[in-house]
């Protein structure tokens, strides 16, 4: 895609912080770049303490360069999927990365996947911990741990029969771990979409 033109518009979050609409030249199609400054190591939103209690190692302040598909006056069709994204530790660095990254969609030479918004893997990477087998040892992986073995001892306390009582458990187990890490992962995008709008 090379872009029929690029505006500079001006950002509804920081006003020192870019945003810029790109326009292709097939009829329609537009696209903004959006770069973000998420403080959920530094914010005293009630969200951000949150996140910092249950996992202080994922809270981190990140500047953050995001491409959605647009309208043609910059607003984002679905902010459920972003088709490009990259992370930035610093102001300067952030928008020399949104220049770049303006530059290379202008171009027609930025690689674009539609993919989950939240940190470019979406919910999988914030669940796959929550499975048996994950790396996790915060707080949230043992609720989510707790929370499987009680769901399992009660499957297969309910379960008459051994033979369906033992998949039964094993069904109930992996259903309330994941559960956990996804209600995890909307409180994460609640945070990150809150950061945002401020």
């Amino acid at each position: 895609m090379r872009a029929r033109w690029v505006l500079d518009l001006k950002s509804s979050h920081d006003d020192d912080v870019p945003r810029t609409l790109i326009a292709s030249y097939w009829p329609g199609r537009y696209y903004v770049v959006e770069t973000l400054f998420i403080d959920t190591a530094s914010s005293n939103r009630p969200l951000s303490v949150l996140i910092r209690k249950i996992d202080p190692e994922s809270a981190k302040d990140v500047y953050v360069t995001q491409v959605f598909n647009c309208d043609a006056s910059g607003w984002p069709r679905s902010n459920e999927y972003v088709l490009h994204y990259a992370e930035y530790p610093d102001r300067e660095r952030a928008i020399r990365g949104h220049r770049e990254t303006v530059e290379l969609l202008r171009k027609g030479r930025l690689p674009l996947k539609k993919r989950l918004r939240f940190r470019v893997d979406g919910t999988y990477k914030w669940t796959r911990w929550a499975a048996p087998g994950g790396k996790g040892y915060g707080m949230i992986e043992w609720i989510a741990v707790f929370a499987g073995l009680g769901a399992a001892i009660w499957a297969f306390r309910s379960i008459s029969s051994l033979w369906l009582a033992l998949p039964g458990a094993l069904i109930a187990w992996f259903l309330s771990t994941n559960l956990v890490g996804a209600l995890w992962a909307l409180i994460r995008r609640l945070v990150e979409g809150a950061e945002g709008i401020r």
